[in-house]
């Protein structure tokens, strides 16, 4: 469990660091660490827990292409984030890795999220830049070959089966798994405990944070984070297929979300003597343990 766990709690942190500060990706990280589905699936073999750990790097790689757009020229900052192309290689890398683990949907839902913010930035034209072809190739080209790899193989029948059958019938007819649209809106939520609890004040802090008052950064990390679970979200829901482990995924962008919640509310609401925050302190630290 703990190899799983952290191995993708490492890239969580890495995000939020470059997001929200290293204190608030350090917690995110804890946060995710914590949550009853993630903590339980840590302790399953599945591609699903694979597959979020590529596209979590894969995102992760998008962002340190943005930090770099905006941090100071020269060392420490910019250097540290490295080059564009080699983060670029680093993002089609992993979306061609979470192909192989469980087909298309590894390279459409990191994208979903990626575009989904570059047109909320109204950036959308960025997109193209972000897929030159030798990027596709990566991402795309193992994948194939290794389905037609497999089907010169496999017996007849093999490429119905597994893609017909297995991928465009499972999301688009429901020939497995079939469930009504607002099944992940009924079902997911409780796999997000404890922090759950958080969600009426993460809504609280999003629209405070949303204002055009707000610091542009701040703002910025919020519309990704936001980007990144809406787009996810309802790309599931409008499949027939559904399971609650495809939601997997965006429980490290739930974790990011619910750091940044605490990072805007507690500095705003709290107002109490040392001695009491610190109780509060030791408390807080008591249940995040426990949970």
């Amino acid at each position: 469990a703990a190899p799983k766990n952290s191995g993708i709690s490492a890239p969580t942190i890495a995000i939020g660091t470059l997001l929200l500060g290293r204190g608030a990706g350090t917690l995110a990280g804890l946060l995710l660490a914590t949550t009853f589905d993630w903590s339980y699936r840590a302790r399953t073999v599945q591609l699903d827990t694979l597959l979020a750990l590529f596209e979590t790097t894969a995102i992760l790689a998008f962002w340190r292409i943005e930090a770099a757009l905006r941090a100071a020229p020269g060392p420490p900052d910019r250097e540290a984030l490295g080059a564009r192309r080699r983060n670029l290689v680093w993002m089609h890398v992993s979306l061609g890795l979470a192909v192989l683990a469980k087909g298309p949907v590894g390279w459409i839902i990191p994208l979903l999220a990626i575009t989904a913010y570059l047109a909320w930035e109204r950036r959308l034209r960025d997109v193209r830049g972000l897929l030159p072809l030798w990027g596709l190739a990566i991402s795309l080209l193992p994948g194939v070959v290794w389905i037609a790899s497999a089907v010169a193989l496999g017996p007849p029948g093999f490429f119905h089966n597994a893609v017909v059958d297995n991928l465009f019938g499972r999301a688009v007819t429901g020939t497995s798994h079939a469930q009504p649209f607002l099944y992940y809106f009924e079902k997911f939520p409780p796999d997000l405990l404890p922090w759950l609890l958080l969600l009426p004040v993460t809504i609280w802090s999003a629209r405070r944070t949303l204002a055009a008052d707000a610091a542009p950064d701040e703002r910025r990390a919020w519309r990704f984070l936001l980007a990144w679970i809406a787009t996810s979200f309802l790309f599931f829901s409008l499949a027939s297929g559904k399971r609650l482990r495809y939601l997997l995924t965006i429980e490290p962008a739930f974790a990011l979300l619910f750091a940044a919640t605490l990072r805007v509310w507690l500095p705003s609401s709290l107002r109490a003597p040392r001695v009491l925050a610190i109780t509060g302190g030791v408390l807080g630290v008591g249940l995040l343990v426990g949970a």
